[in-house]
């Protein structure tokens, strides 16, 4: 009885050790506030002040991805964090397969073309510019494409160069 008992005390007691410390699920809570006064791409520099501090305090621990998995529920939150973590001008994170990642959920999280219009581009560029080109093209070929459909929702290039060189880098490559 007296082993028994241990064993009970073990088997209950086990679960508490073994729990590594989480991140609380409200880490996000500041973006939400921010976002609630403001939209998501009119205050994007203050968001991205907020993002950066909150992925510097918590990118150490294990769950820090899988809770901002959790936190990106819409389009705006997929789009503007995937630029967030690897985009100098708007924060120092340097985060580029976590970047990639979040825009590719954020490119199969939105049903819309018109919507996914913004991911196909921002996906092809950074793969272009890792030097990924024929990867790039599965990205940029059909941006290209529904651009033409849907012009409004092309995001603004660099310069006018970047756009020339990628039109021609496109219709160069297009079967």
């Amino acid at each position: 009885m007296k082993y028994a008992m241990m064993i009970l005390l073990f088997f209950l007691a086990a679960p508490a050790f073994s729990l590594k410390p989480v991140p609380p699920p409200d880490i996000f809570r500041p973006l939400d506030v921010q976002a609630s006064e403001n939209d998501w791409g009119l205050n994007n520099g203050d968001m991205a002040k907020i993002f950066e501090k909150i992925y510097f305090e918590n990118r150490s621990n294990k769950s820090f991805e899988q809770l901002l998995f959790r936190y990106l529920d819409n389009d705006d939150k997929f789009y503007w964090i995937g630029f967030f973590l690897d985009e100098p001008y708007y924060t120092k994170i340097n985060n580029y397969e976590l970047s990639l990642k979040v825009l590719k959920a954020g490119l199969e999280f939105n049903k819309n073309d018109e919507e996914k219009i913004r991911y196909l581009w921002v996906i092809g560029k950074k793969l272009y510019y890792k030097n990924q080109k024929a990867e790039s093209l599965k990205y940029l070929v059909p941006a290209y494409t529904l651009s033409e459909k849907y012009p409004a929702n092309t995001p603004a290039w660099d310069s006018e160069q970047e756009a020339d060189m990628f039109e021609a880098f496109i219709k160069s490559n297009m079967k």
